[in-house]
């Protein structure tokens, strides 16, 4: 169950976007369980007959996809076409997916586990299939989506069906064909060891697969490999605050100070991307001001008119009553004002960087601090990035969750090991574990060579297990089946940490290129 101690773990509601806990320090609750009971197996498919039934009550969005997908597979599997029907017909087992009146009835409540948690448990003759859902959002259209139902419905499918999902489509999703079904009586509960379980594998062929899914490939991607179905986001948030538009032409002075005696307002050297959104004076109390009336009304969750955001509507590393980012833009502008000059002036490593560390961390400490003093329920969210990665000479607040940034799996020798003592640094200094943003990135590389390093991706979380709480995996490719083994084992390794590498490569060999398997695992590895 979700711990009642708030030190050890949250809870998130997405209807409200609301997490509450006390210290943000992740570790799983909900206990483990695989029971399997021989003695009352049920036969559900022999002689091209179906001797079951698909069962999803209408009104729940999420629930009512995974049904679909579960009618889809296994019709697939048993070469038949199945229905999902809105209610039991008593004549035949029924898989029953999402229905939560039935789990409270048998004492599974959904919303006391661990997030992403689900249960798959046999009923009289019939299976239940349930998690914690988004009722009202689909899967394959919103992101930050709790999908429970979902994943027990993927997670039913590859234990007692055989299908694996290596890639949405057809070529990457392999459905045995089965001549006869039976299953044993089912008492199962799983959730993720990582709680923080995202990857952005965007690839520039990347409307080539938008054929079968259309833009939902990303998304159907995630959830089938059972990634994080909601929201926490840490990326860059003074860029996506709408400060350009809001206060370039009343407040230039809230923006950073030229080298050329300009303001760095979004009008500025455009050939870099990130600068459109404009770089931040961190001298300046007077945005110092107008960034804590902004956490503080998102967090409250008053409407963005208050705080005079175009669109009427907040950021999008914002989520009102949950968290605000104040994560610098990307590609930081040092400000040369007089303030900030005398940190920033000689930024040569490794001398200032623990200077502008510092620097930086105190300006958004402080706004967490009065947050805090306040009462302001939530969390302020903080990358630990270039040239702020170092752990700062400031105290973090209990609302501050930190995301450490660094090269991750493929830094080798010398350079891992500084990586690793970095990460280490920040756990002490929080006394938690945080969760990680690293990068694996295809064009990295010379352009044409795959990047596909699966094992050694699963051999870092595996290693370093015990420092972090999850990773977000930036993987940009060339090509999309350049990196989708990557992927695949970064999902079952953040999800269970134990996860056989060296068994699940073999699998995936076999399954996916059958008598070509010691070829292709030749040119794999």
């Amino acid at each position: 169950m979700r711990s009642k101690n708030l030190s050890l773990s949250f809870f998130l509601l997405l209807s409200g976007a609301l997490l509450l806990a006390g210290q943000f320090h992740y570790l799983p609750q909900t206990e483990r369980k695989l029971v399997l009971d021989p003695e009352r197996t049920q036969e559900l498919f022999r002689d091209g007959q179906v001797q079951f039934e698909i069962v999803c009550k209408p009104g729940n969005i999420s629930s009512s996809f995974a049904a679909q997908e579960l009618a889809d597979y296994l019709g697939q599997a048993l070469d038949s076409k199945l229905t999902v029907l809105s209610q039991k017909s008593g004549t035949r087992p029924a898989l029953l997916v999402g229905d939560l009146e039935l789990a409270l009835a048998h004492g599974i409540n959904p919303a006391e586990m661990d997030l992403d948690a689900y249960v798959i448990r046999s009923i009289g003759q019939d299976i239940l299939l349930i998690g914690s859902d988004s009722p009202n959002k689909h899967p394959l259209k919103v992101e930050a989506s709790e999908s429970g139902s979902l994943f027990a419905v993927y997670d039913f499918l590859e234990r007692f069906v055989g299908v694996r999902f290596y890639f949405p489509g057809k070529i990457g999703t392999i459905v045995p064909r089965l001549k006869e079904w039976s299953l044993p009586a089912i008492d199962l509960c799983e959730r993720p060891d990582k709680f923080y379980r995202k990857s952005y594998d965007i690839s520039n062929d990347q409307n080539a697969l938008n054929e079968e899914y259309g833009s939902s490939y990303r998304l159907a991607s995630l959830r089938q490999k059972r990634m994080m179905s909601w929201a926490l986001p840490t990326t860059h948030g003074l860029a996506h605050n709408y400060l350009v538009e809001r206060f370039r032409d009343s407040n230039p002075e809230y923006f950073a100070l030229t080298d050329k005696g300009l303001r760095h307002d979004g009008t500025q050297d455009l050939y870099t991307p990130s600068n459109k959104y404009g770089h931040v004076c961190f001298s300046s109390e007077g945005l110092k001001e107008e960034l804590f009336q902004d956490a503080k009304a998102c967090l409250l969750k008053q409407s963005p008119a208050t705080r005079n955001m175009p669109y009427n509507r907040w950021g999008p590393t914002s989520v009102p009553g949950q968290s605000f980012c104040l994560t610098p833009n990307d590609s930081m502008y040092p400000c040369r004002c007089e303030g900030c000059w005398k940190i920033f002036s000689d930024f040569k490593p490794p001398r200032t960087y623990q200077r502008m560390s510092d620097f930086i961390w105190q300006y958004t400490c402080d706004i967490a601090v009065r947050l805090q003093s306040e009462n302001v329920p939530g969390y302020v969210t903080m990358f630990a990035y270039n040239p702020y990665e170092r752990v700062p000479n400031v105290e973090i607040p209990a609302n501050m969750l930190v995301q450490v940034c660094f090269n991750g799996p493929w830094a080798v020798g010398e350079s891992q090991a500084k990586q690793i003592a970095l990460l280490e640094s920040w756990n002490q200094k929080l006394g938690k574990r945080p969760w990680l943003w690293n990068y694996c990135i295809q064009r990295s590389v010379q352009k044409g060579i795959p990047h596909s390093t699966p094992r050694t991706i699963g051999k870092f979380y595996q290693q370093h297990q015990q420092l972090h709480s999850g990773v977000f995996l930036e993987t940009e490719t060339e090509r999309w089946h350049f990196g989708y083994l990557n992927l695949y084992v970064l999902s079952k390794v953040l999800w269970n940490v134990n996860t056989d590498l060296e068994a699940l490569l073999a699998e995936h060999y076999q399954l996916m290129f059958a008598q070509a398997a010691p070829e292709m695992q030749e040119f794999f590895e």
